[in-house]
């Protein structure tokens, strides 16, 4: 019991004194963006005829980590054709070299894994989707 009692009096001791050396934390923030795209995918011609284009969205929200690179989550979902369950979820890379204020290049990828197509053959479930955007603001 003595034991007990000395191991709480100097763990309590300790976090009085050190809680009180570093004061208010300072408020920091770090910039990120958030991206929606659409994609309409040509289906191969295997089980169903004549199917048509897979309308296939994402939301993504990248945290830029220094000027140029960021990284972030996103989920792609696929919003018409046949295949209307599938999803995919992942991460984003890329990098975003600005020439002017309004003018910069946007390349990168995302690598994700999903699955859950209504009648969609089985696969490897991995999504990579590289990009490359010119944009004008």
């Amino acid at each position: 019991m003595k034991k007990l009692f000395y191991l709480l009096v100097v763990l309590s001791v300790h976090s009085s004194l050190f809680s009180q050396i570093k004061g208010i934390p300072e408020k920091m923030s770090q910039k990120g963006f958030a991206k929606i795209d659409f994609l309409s995918i040509e289906m191969p011609f295997t089980i169903i005829p004549n199917e048509q284009n897979l309308g296939f969205t994402g939301i993504h929200y990248n945290l830029l980590l220094d000027k140029s690179f960021y990284s972030g989550i996103g989920i792609y979902s696929a919003v018409s054709g046949f295949r209307g369950g599938f999803f995919t979820l992942g991460v984003n890379a890329g990098i975003k070299k600005y020439f002017s204020n309004k003018f910069y290049i946007d390349t990168g990828f995302h690598f994700g894994g999903g699955g859950g197509g209504t009648g969609a053959p089985d696969g490897g479930g991995a999504f990579i989707l590289p990009h490359f955007n010119v944009d004008i603001n």
